[in-house]
């Protein structure tokens, strides 16, 4: 899908059709810019609508569940079952055992899944025969699944995303000379002759393994079977093919990289990167996490801590003592309570206004919020996110939204306004995009992505600290810890070992304005 404007746009690797495709999403039902509330319960009401006949004719054109055959063995509890690994990327979890039925969501290579002892039908397209899996959804036994948990793919990728973490991944970005793509475990000899060999002596010369080491930990012994020189395993649907005899190019200058692991390979540090390649760690820029975040809280009125807030406390005759300092960013309740220019927090402490990032109990709420449903309230204007449970905040933080500001998402890089609903979650997903003002970029495996409307997603950003202010393409940074918390807070959950999701009509609300 082309736009009005570059902007960011998110892509997986599609296996079918095996070329990398836009996540530019269709249109959800009922979305709109900022209608009123009656319009936005119509707006909801007829995504829910949409969403529910969608499904019902899927269901319908499907073969009925009862027609499977039933017993233990065609069925596959949590921590049972046959374990098998995914070797495609991705590898999809199907809703009915019908490769033209709805997709439930994916699995990367050497993800984990288990499988019932027996199919429950076999097809011309499935003849190894459709088998349930946990939590839910069907897959096909084909070439892109393995028992067999020695393959080379699976025990080079036996380090999985660290879900939860602020950075699932050991993330770098290119230096002024970018690193090559190599495509094999490279010999001291197939470096040299890919990064010339006086140039990488000089290079090497003045990297430092220690600096390195301090962000990635002690590298991991080369994966069973790999050795320098020999090409490294990949995906059965990966179409590139080197472009010499070690590398497949150079990386574009503007790109980061998300590692599995890091490896001591003659010497020298090599990450295995989620793009299967391996990328000389002294080429990258290491990422380390930003001190920036939010947190939760019990509802509002609430403040984040700047740097140096003091802490004060007061005895039973009035008078105020200093009692320390909170920790900045740190997420501090409030209870309205105001005297003499101090705020009480919840705590029974007492700490200045001024010193705090301030989120305000609202007034009112749009006619939607009923009962305890979670949605997320992303302010423009302020740069902040709260998510919410009914009428009640539990989390508040600083985001960046896009640097168009209030303008038309048509023909600026600004946020799109209106009522959404989440369509689709991934544990991390490539970036790729250009702008008129800049050159070509390419950030792998943005962690924590959730697409909201077309190609606009809440994800973490780890390239800035610019959080509270206009930054991004049009989509909603949040830094990697608060995106990794709202990752999980929000709905639909994605499974273990699965590394995506199809909403399906099911997403949290999401409300920018």
């Amino acid at each position: 899908m082309s736009w009005p404007r570059p902007r960011e746009v998110l892509v997986v690797l599609v296996a079918s059709a095996g070329l990398a495709a836009s996540c530019a999403r269709e249109e959800p039902p009922g979305a709109s810019k900022l209608p009123g509330e009656a319009e936005a319960r119509a707006s909801a009401s007829a995504a829910t609508t949409a969403a529910s006949a969608s499904a019902s004719a899927a269901a319908s054109a499907a073969p009925p569940e009862d027609s499977l055959p039933i017993g233990p063995e065609y069925v596959v509890e949590d921590g049972a079952g046959v374990p098998i690994a995914a070797l495609a990327n991705p590898t999809y979890v199907y809703d009915l055992p019908d490769f033209a039925k709805r997709k439930l969501g994916y699995a990367r290579p050497g993800a984990i899944l288990h499988r019932a002892e027996k199919p429950v039908t076999t097809s011309k397209k499935c003849k190894e025969g459709w088998y349930r899996v946990t939590p839910r959804g069907f897959v096909c036994q084909n070439a892109e699944w393995t028992t067999d948990l020695s393959h080379p793919l699976v025990q080079a990728l036996a380090k999985k995303p660290r879900r939860g973490s602020p950075l699932p991944y050991i993330y770098g970005r290119s230096r002024a000379h970018p690193p090559h793509y190599y495509v094999r475990v490279p010999t001291r000899s197939q470096q040299r002759q890919a990064e010339g060999g006086v140039e990488l002596a000089e290079h090497l010369d003045q990297a430092s393994r220690s600096n390195a080491i301090a962000v990635t930990g002690q590298p991991d012994p080369l994966p069973p079977g790999l050795v320098p020189g020999q090409a490294l395993p990949r995906p059965v649907n990966l179409w590139y093919k080197a472009r010499s005899g070690a590398t497949r190019g150079v990386a574009n200058p503007r790109s980061s990289f998300a590692f599995f692991s890091v490896h001591d390979v003659e010497g020298r540090l090599f990450g295995l990167s989620t793009d299967f390649d391996m990328i000389a760690v002294d080429r990258v820029r290491l990422v380390t996490e930003t001190r920036i975040h939010g947190g939760q809280v019990a509802d509002l009125p609430a403040g984040i801590a700047r740097n140096g807030t003091p802490r004060y406390r007061k005895d039973e005759g009035g008078k105020v003592t200093l009692d320390g300092a909170y920790e900045p960013f740190t997420a501090i309740a409030l209870t309205g309570k105001t005297e003499n220019d101090l705020a009480e927090t919840s705590e029974g402490t007492w700490v200045s206004p001024r010193a705090l990032l301030p989120f305000a109990k609202r007034t009112s709420f749009p006619g939607w919020v009923t009962g305890g449903e979670k949605w997320v309230d992303v302010s423009i204007r302020d740069q902040t996110l709260v998510a919410y449970e009914g009428k009640r905040a539990v989390y508040v933080t600083q985001v960046s939204t896009g640097a168009g500001g209030d303008g038309d998402p048509e023909t600026t890089s600004a946020t799109i306004q209106g009522y959404f609903r989440i369509q689709a979650k991934h544990v991390t997903a490539t970036m790729t995009g250009n702008r008129a003002d800049v050159t070509e970029y390419e950030l792998s495996d943005v962690p924590y992505v959730q697409y909201f409307h077309g190609g606009y997603a809440l994800h973490a950003a780890f390239w800035h600290e610019k959080f509270g202010h206009p930054h991004s393409h049009g989509c909603v940074n949040l830094t990697p810890r608060d995106a990794a918390w709202l990752f999980e807070w929000t709905e639909p959950q994605v499974p273990d070992e699965w590394h995506g999701i199809e909403a399906n009509g099911q997403g949290t609300l999401v409300y920018v304005h």
